[in-house]
Order: structure tokens, then sequence, then C-alpha cells
């Protein structure tokens, strides 16, 4: 059986996900903008980190 080094693999996954999270929350930022400027309710943007409770 052989044994295969995923490790920079890994890393290339998780640097595509931050990133597509950022483009993300560049986009609803931009949504928020154009609500203010027309003078509707602003968006609540949060993460889910700020939004999820987990239990030990």
């Amino acid at each position: 059986m052989t044994k295969t080094n995923n490790a920079p693999y890994i890393e290339f996954l998780t640097d595509i996900k931050a990133k597509i999270r950022q483009s993300q929350y560049e986009a609803l930022m931009g949504y928020n903008s154009i609500n203010i400027r027309l003078n509707y309710t602003p968006l609540e943007i949060r993460s889910p980190k700020e939004i999820t409770e987990y239990e030990d």
C-alpha cells in the first residue's frame, strides 16, 4: 500500500475555499451598499460562526 502526501492538495483546497468565501462576502457587501443607496433597510451580514452555537 502506498502512502500519499495530500498536504499540498489540502492546502490548495483550503485557499480556494477562503477565496470563494471572500468573493461571496464582497458580493453581499455590494448588495448592501445598493440597498443603503436606495434607502432600503441594510442587510445584517454575519458569518455562520457568529450565529451558530456548538455544544462540547
